[in-house]
């Protein structure tokens, strides 16, 4: 009961630090949790790096333990922004109703946190620990992970992404995600003779790349999610942008997607596979049309000792895999990875009234535990 309220009440503060990453306001969360790990006499160290916005992004790396082997565990502690619309609750404020505590990234990713503390803080671990608590996750990990990455700070021999549902997973799905502007001549809506309008040509464009969507809905990959369903490649329109008066035909319009490739297939040659269909339309129609890739991440599955090392923790044989994206590209090219961690797909992740049941954060602090004090992880 003592650990469960040191729980409750450690997520309490959590929640209430707004750490949403496009304002990047994470310093008085940091501040407290060096706090609470001085409380605790853990060992830890904080990593600042200089941003070009001078915004403060620090890393926590929490370390515990001793041995020839180390196992990094990684979790982060920005979110997503919160529309408080929507919300039947402060999301600010932890609020338990029916079981369920309900707060601005409860799930995704403070009630990981949560576990991972109270893990390294209560276990004694056969291996070297590492638990890296980062920045910027829901914008690639610029400052974070992939900045540890770059310096060749995320060195070990087996990796656990703290970021998931409560069954392991041992490979996640690539990302690509970019834009379209489609470009017309603009005018007096009054006088649509005298104009191309872009918004009708992004519609048309639109409405044939639906059958690039198709196409990757009808490409599987032999791996199955934790409820064991298919896992296919995906494609959506994510983002519509074009005008800002009622009477004004736009010069451009733009569109935003998102691609996922399967785990174990090459996001390169899914790029390319997608801008030839692209040009075809483009083609095809006759539209001025130019495509911009924001970002692009690798899919992984990983596999090894390590990997049915903590499998056999949770008692399961299948290799799963994960719809989304996740933090093990920065591992799994040397490193054999997991993930799991408090989510569930009913907890509202990225949306209004996400919650975490307080069961699950205790469930997988135990398996933590497990993970770290149990013996032959690499073997």
């Amino acid at each position: 009961m003592e650990e469960a309220k040191e729980a409750r009440e450690l997520l309490r503060k959590l929640v209430s630090f707004d750490t949403n990453a496009e304002e990047k306001k994470y310093l008085p969360l940091v501040k407290f949790l060096e706090r609470w790990l001085k409380k605790n006499k853990m060992k830890f160290k904080t990593i600042s790096p200089k941003t070009p916005d001078g915004t403060e992004r620090p890393t926590l790396i929490v370390e515990k333990g001793k041995g020839e082997k180390t196992i990094l565990i990684a979790t982060h502690y920005d979110t997503v922004p919160t529309e408080r619309a929507g919300w039947k609750t402060d999301p600010f404020e932890l609020t338990e109703i029916d079981g369920r505590l309900y707060g601005s990234g409860a799930t995704d990713c403070k009630g990981n946190i949560v576990a991972g503390l109270l893990a390294l803080k209560t276990s004694n671990p056969n291996y070297r620990v590492k638990l890296f608590i980062s920045p910027d996750e829901e914008i690639g990990g610029e400052y974070g992970l992939k900045y540890l990455h770059e310096k060749k700070l995320l060195e070990g021999d087996g990796a656990i992404i703290l970021d998931g549902n409560v069954e392991p997973t041992v490979g996640a799905s690539g990302a690509i995600l970019g834009e379209i502007v489609v470009r017309g001549k603009g005018g007096h809506a009054g006088m649509p003779f005298l104009t191309e309008n872009p918004i009708e040509k992004a519609i048309l464009l639109m409405e044939e790349l639906r059958g690039y969507e198709f196409l990757r809905e009808g490409t599987y990959s032999e791996f199955t999610d934790e409820k064991e369903r298919p896992v296919y490649g995906r494609f959506s329109f994510t983002v519509l942008k074009a005008g800002r008066k009622e009477n004004v035909i736009p010069e451009e319009a733009v569109v935003g997607f998102d691609l996922r490739t399967l785990p174990e297939e090459n996001v390169d040659d899914v790029e390319l596979e997608f801008m030839s269909f692209f040009e075809k339309i483009v083609e095809k129609i006759k539209v001025n049309a130019e495509m911009r890739i924001k970002s692009k991440n690798r899919g992984y599955v990983s596999r090894g000792n390590f990997v049915e090392y903590v499998k056999n923790v949770f008692g399961i044989k299948k290799n799963f895999v994960e719809w989304g994206s996740n933090d093990g590209i920065f591992f799994a090219d040397r490193i054999q990875t997991v993930c799991f961690g408090v989510g569930r797909d009913e907890n509202n992740i990225h949306a209004p009234n996400e919650f975490v049941y307080l069961k699950d954060i205790m469930y997988i602090k135990e398996k933590l535990r497990s993970i770290v004090e149990g013996e032959n992880a690499f073997s």
